[in-house]
């Protein structure tokens, strides 16, 4: 899969990711497409969002989130909306009362422009592609120094000193994951009866 173009006069507000991607990646590879663009059914679409949640989604927080409630078969890592994507807790004092929003405003402004530099170094290879450069040991050195400027930055917001464990990672994203569902006890299930989002910005489709 290719990606598209990503300066800010094309950025439709979509974004897609692979539900079955190689074993071999460590991010998830995750690209915005524009409005016209035909999502095959082994794809997730995640309508209305921009540069943040493009380095949310490609940081390796999330990618140690999605190996932890999905995982890897058959040489391919799984990426399920539902278990995944839905229950996955995003940063900011919505869900973490040590996060105040003067602190977390910056730093998402930080995750944007690491998100954009990952963008840009991709368009410093004509024939970029996921399949030729995400591979972990083929990844080009610019790219991966954008990734690891997004991780920096994603660890940020959710508190995190960047050189964390993955224990450690995992262990305080399900603790605010219990404290999002206990929040939910009391209100009424959603209307269509799929698990609760809590990110308002990207309903995922399948």
């Amino acid at each position: 899969m290719r990606t598209e173009r990503q300066d800010a006069n094309q950025l439709k507000n979509r974004l897609v990711l692979p539900c079955r991607f190689p074993a071999s990646f460590r991010y998830i590879p995750v690209s915005f497409v524009d409005d016209d663009t035909i999502i095959g059914p082994d794809m997730l679409a995640v309508g209305g969002v921009g540069w943040y949640e493009f380095g949310i989604l490609s940081s390796a927080l999330h990618f140690e989130w999605m190996k932890a409630v999905a995982g890897e078969a058959d040489g391919f890592w799984q990426y399920d909306p539902r278990r995944v994507y839905n229950n996955f807790i995003w940063p900011g004092p919505q869900f973490d009362v040590e996060m105040s929003e003067e602190r977390f405003l910056p730093i998402k402004a930080e995750i944007e422009s690491a998100a954009r530099a990952i963008a840009a170094a991709r368009e410093a290879h004509p024939d970029f592609s996921f399949g030729k450069h995400y591979p972990d040991e083929a990844m080009p050195d610019d790219i991966r120094a954008a990734h690891t400027m997004n991780d920096r930055a994603v660890a940020k917001a959710y508190g995190f000193d960047p050189d964390s464990p993955t224990s450690a990672v995992l262990s305080r994203l399900f603790v605010l994951y219990t404290k999002a569902t206990e929040q939910l006890k009391n209100q009424p299930p959603p209307r269509d009866r799929e698990s609760p989002r809590w990110h308002g910005g990207g309903r995922p489709r399948r």
